[in-house]
């Protein structure tokens, strides 16, 4: 029986390369960045309760519009809620979301007014007495919502 054997001029090398290695450090590390990028950062909820208030505040003043009447969101440390005035008084807003809502357990108002009780009114062509601000924070972020005396409502950072 015959062997045949075949020799090599140089011995076989076994291992990556340098390239082969840095390709893959590359890939791992765009793979890094679009996991960062794409999860919620710790500021998402104070980000989405703005949100939710500044709907709400901007729903307010449509309801003023439509209804003919002044309607008012009340601030407090606790949370917010929603008047209208009847028979030359404040009554509670209730459905249609204008409950009473509380804010989250790592919200809180900041800034002026953050321990007073607060009334933004709108009157009933929608618009404010003066410009108006109401100031979120979670600790790490703030966040505000807008009144402009016209009655414009915008989220701001």
């Amino acid at each position: 029986m015959r062997t045949f054997a075949v020799a090599h001029s140089e011995p076989r090398q076994r291992g990556f390369t340098l390239v082969e290695l840095m390709v893959v450090l590359a890939v791992l590390a765009l793979a890094a960045t679009v996991v960062l990028v794409t999860a919620p950062n710790g500021g998402s909820q104070l980000r989405s309760e703005t949100d939710r208030l500044a709907s709400r505040v901007a729903a307010l003043r449509d309801l003023a519009i439509v209804e003919g009447r002044p309607m008012a969101m009340v601030i407090s440390p606790s949370g917010y809620g929603f008047e209208r005035r009847m028979r030359d008084r404040w009554e509670p807003l209730t459905g249609r979301g204008f409950g009473q809502h509380d804010w989250p357990a790592n919200v809180r108002l900041q800034g002026r007014g953050a321990a007073a009780l607060r009334r933004i009114a709108f009157d009933p062509i929608g618009m404010t007495a003066q410009r108006e601000s109401v100031a979120l924070t979670d600790g790490e972020t703030d966040a505000r919502v807008i009144v402009a005396a016209s009655g414009e409502v915008a989220r701001g950072e």
